[in-house]
């Protein structure tokens, strides 16, 4: 009975993040990605996120790709190495690069905003500076979001940086943003319970994640 509601919830998400009118890029990899490379945190890692649902996606499309996620990592910040990975964001790049990845999906975002105390300008510097460790290279970057109203992670200060990365877009070209804010909520029990991480948002999460590679443009 789950499986039925998740498998009807998410083609109704699919509507609702993939609009008719947004051509969907069908075949990047061969046309300009070697290998695809994630980065994300403790919402894209295996212990409380969505990475399950990343990479069943990902292989089932058959991509080349290369996952490296961590609870607690932001950009400037080192994880707790939850899926075996440590290090920051731009330490995660550097690692992603070597392994041969060409476009990357960057889904780091509430603990930057936590970290930086809702200083925009803070934000700003540490975008600027994951963007020119990446280098040319095409990224898509997905925000965040949570469902507190107050404290670090709340969704106001979430929303901050999520406004940064797309302000971002016009000092670097190669940057898509995916606001993942604008995800209706289409599961009972989609926040976990401490309004940070999601329960069966993941599914939706992951996919949403996984299917940035492959989207064209901002969305």
């Amino acid at each position: 009975m789950l499986l039925g509601i998740l498998v009807g919830s998410m083609a109704c998400a699919a509507a609702v993040f993939t609009p008719a009118a947004q051509a969907l890029d069908v075949n990047p990899p061969t046309r300009s990605c070697a290998k695809i490379g994630i980065i994300g945190d403790s919402k894209s890692d295996h212990a409380i996120g969505a990475r399950r649902w990343i990479e069943a996606d990902l292989r089932d499309r058959g991509v080349p790709h290369y996952l490296n996620t961590s609870s607690g990592r932001s950009i400037t910040r080192a994880g707790s190495g939850t899926d075996a990975h440590t290090g920051n964001g731009l330490s995660a790049v550097r690692h992603a690069k070597r392994a041969g990845v060409t476009c990357f999906v960057i889904a780091l975002a509430a603990n930057d905003a936590a970290h930086t105390g809702g200083d925009r300008s803070v934000m700003r510097r540490d975008i600027d500076s994951l963007m020119r460790a990446i280098g040319p290279h095409r990224v898509d970057w997905v925000t965040s979001k949570t469902a507190l109203a107050r404290g670090p992670y709340s969704n106001a200060n979430v929303q901050r940086f999520s406004a940064e990365i797309n302000a971002a877009r016009s000092r670097w070209p190669n940057l898509e943003v995916n606001n993942w804010q604008r995800v209706r909520e289409t599961l009972p029990s989609w926040w976990a319970a401490d309004g940070v991480h999601l329960d069966a948002g993941n599914a939706i999460r992951g996919r949403y994640v996984a299917e940035s590679a492959f989207v064209a443009g901002s969305r």
